[in-house]
């Protein structure tokens, strides 16, 4: 079931000389259930970062975040990892597939990681839907860029999760395949009911989003 994310009063400093360095100050945000939103702004303004907190890759220093009833920011390392596997679905800007493993093998890792048996259906419907179909017995070097990163999207989709976060997705991408991998994102996560949370610099990309969300300094402006 998709949930609903809410931010109350986070703040995140990274150091400790001179009180640290304020990556996030005092952010209150609501994401509703299904909504495709972009967070856009200048380098360094606490973009990743926050994408970072609301996937539990990244502790708080302070404040609170909330899927649904569930407060994220309470759990410990196991519980952040598990609930992460089974709930937020992330897709990196490099792409981060095993040079070991072959593209079906990548993309079904999650299920590995769960302990849970593939279901191959909805994987089939995920490499169709994403035009890799052929490319599952190759690996992920024999692939190109946009290749690797709808690989990358599929992996990130495979359990099904809650909430997908994408940071730069298409940073690594010439521009006609970077507007292409992220239509299909978007199209992925409606046609499953995701909400989609991406970071990025491209505001023809931001403007495919339902909402555009500004960070300036760590504040949402």
């Amino acid at each position: 079931m998709n949930q609903n994310i809410r931010l109350v009063d986070v703040s995140k400093l990274y150091g400790t000389s001179g009180g640290g360095f304020p990556a996030l100050k005092h952010v209150n945000l609501t994401i509703p259930k299904g909504e495709i939103c972009a967070i856009v702004g200048a380098s360094g303004a606490g973009k990743t970062t926050l994408l970072n907190v609301m996937s539990c890759l990244t502790d708080v220093t302070e404040g609170e975040i909330f899927f649904d009833d569930t407060d994220i920011t309470k759990m410990n390392g196991k519980e952040a990892s598990d609930y992460r596997l089974h709930n937020i679905g992330f897709v990196f800007q490099k792409y981060q597939l095993m040079p070991t493993l072959n593209i079906h093998d990548n993309i079904c890792l999650p299920y590995v990681l769960a302990k849970e048996s593939v279901d191959e259906a909805y994987v089939t419907q995920l490499v169709q839907n994403l035009g890799i179909e052929s490319e599952l017995e190759k690996m992920p070097d024999q692939l190109s860029g946009g290749q690797q990163q709808r690989v990358a999207i599929a992996r990130a989709l495979a359990l099904k999760p809650s909430v997908i976060f994408a940071d730069e997705p298409t940073g690594n991408l010439d521009s006609q395949n970077g507007f292409k991998t992220m239509d299909l994102l978007i199209s992925c996560a409606k046609e499953l009911g995701h909400t989609l949370v991406f970071v990025t610099h491209n505001e023809t990309l931001a403007a495919m989003a339902d909402r555009k969300i500004e960070i300036v300094d760590g504040e949402i402006a």
